[in-house]
């Protein structure tokens, strides 16, 4: 399988919204004040393709900055890459962040859209 064919799989996998999600969810857990969790946490596809993990590491001089990760088929695609906003007139929000929880669902259901190209669609995660 070659990179694009990757790329593409990925991009059908994990939708761009999610990853604004996953930001928001960081910043979120930033602002609670509970004891952080320590230690890396991964996320699996159904069928174990797909691992992505979520950290908060120092990267050079900043510490507690939010990374993740994405392994497909046991290659790494992408290496800590880091998350983060630069919001304009505020400061950046990538670094000082702690894990404070983790909470896990999955789901393996079937819906009828409204529109579509398909009757049903399989929603499992």
């Amino acid at each position: 399988m070659n990179n694009q064919q990757i790329y593409q799989h990925l991009k059908a996998l994990i939708p761009p919204g999610h990853i604004l999600c996953i930001s928001l969810i960081f910043v979120l857990l930033n602002l609670l004040d509970i004891e952080p969790v320590m230690g890396a946490h991964t996320v699996k596809s159904p069928d174990g393709n797909v691992v992505i993990t979520f950290d908060v590491k120092d990267v050079g001089d900043q510490r507690g900055c939010p990374v993740y990760s994405v392994i497909y088929n046991n290659q790494h695609v992408v290496v800590d890459s880091r998350l983060g906003f630069t919001i304009k007139d505020a400061p950046a929000l990538e670094a000082g962040f702690n894990i404070t929880s983790v909470t896990g669902s999955s789901n393996n259901n079937i819906y009828s859209p409204v529109y579509g190209e398909r009757k049903t669609i399989r929603d499992h995660y």
